[in-house]
């Protein structure tokens, strides 16, 4: 083959060679594309599921000190304020601390609501306005309570297998003392009496 021949046949397989090496890089491109467009819409799919799988940082509790910047107050003066100046409760004590000393008024005046206003809206009767709060939550009717519980009181009832004795009127603290009573008995039926030794 002479020198020009080879020239030729190079110059031939150099332009064979480049349509080549255009598709071939046309084709990476495409296939780089769609590859990053699946793990793009893969990772968007999947982005619920990781959420679910990361904890997430519990919510800080809520303090005294976080209530009373709350209502631009200093510490001393919310728990003035409140009648919670007695020492039980600290700038460091939360809402669900409060709610175990508040009287029925204190409680009505944290809410910015009348005492009136308060006990109809739980619909408890029979409170004082210096009784606790918890106590007076107590009388709070099952019907109310389901309601909080955003259920009916039949289904409440059924769900909870509440015994029949129990109403619609009955009272939290009322219907505490039912169950409790109803499983002391099953627990006394359940205890075999001892026999005695011959």
């Amino acid at each position: 083959m002479s020198e020009r021949q080879a020239r030729i046949k190079r110059k031939d397989s150099t332009q064979n060679d480049a349509p080549k090496k255009k598709s071939s890089v046309l084709g990476n491109v495409i296939i780089t594309v769609v590859i990053l467009a699946f793990l793009g819409l893969g990772g968007y799919a999947l982005k619920d599921n990781l959420k679910a799988l990361i904890p997430e940082k519990p919510e800080k509790t809520p303090t005294v000190t976080d209530m009373a910047k709350e209502r631009d107050m200093s510490v001393e003066d919310f728990l003035k304020e409140y009648g919670l100046e007695d020492g039980t409760i600290t700038k460091d004590s939360t809402e669900q601390d409060l709610l175990g000393v508040f009287t029925v008024e204190n409680y009505a005046k944290y809410q910015d609501k009348t005492v009136e206003d308060l006990l109809s809206e739980y619909q408890i009767e029979g409170a004082a306005a210096d009784m606790k709060w918890n106590d007076a939550f107590q009388l709070m009717p099952m019907s109310k309570y389901a309601e909080m519980m955003g259920a009916t009181f039949e289904d409440l009832k059924a769900q909870s297998g509440l015994p029949e004795e129990i109403t619609e009127k009955t009272t939290l603290a009322e219907t505490q003392k039912i169950m409790q009573e109803a499983q002391e008995s099953a627990q006394t039926e359940e205890t075999p009496a001892e026999t005695p030794a011959e």
